[in-house]
């Protein structure tokens, strides 16, 4: 899902529904990959849906990152779910609200829930 060579503080994951599916060559290594010198304490992955469909997968590549706080997520297949703390809270998971957005160079598509159509003009 990212993965950032330079050392990058400050980030939030937070109310995304991320699915992964297993490729024609199967990938193994962790959604999310941070250069090890990242503050991962200024790093967190909160309130997501992650579902691995098919082949398992970790959330996270390198040892450090698991200093990131993880809380409140629901995870489905994923692989290193014993190495992450993931406290419950009362707060919903996932989207906030359904999505539409238009993206593309131009805005030439939108994306409508789980729909993706071109933009009429």
């Amino acid at each position: 899902m990212i993965w950032i060579n330079e050392v990058f503080n400050h980030l939030e994951v937070r109310n995304n529904h991320i699915i992964t599916r297993t490729t024609a060559t199967p990938r193994n290594e962790g959604l999310f990959g941070f250069n090890p010198k990242c503050d991962f304490k200024t790093i967190a992955f909160r309130d997501n849906v992650i579902e691995c469909l098919g082949e398992p997968r970790p959330l996270l590549r390198a040892k450090e990152s698991y200093g990131a706080t993880v809380d409140n997520n629901s995870f489905v297949n994923v692989a290193d779910i014993e190495k992450l703390k993931n406290p419950k809270a009362d707060r919903p998971v996932g989207l906030e609200k359904p999505l539409k957005f238009n993206c593309g160079a131009k805005g030439e598509f939108i994306v409508d829930g789980w729909n993706t159509n071109p933009a009429s003009k």
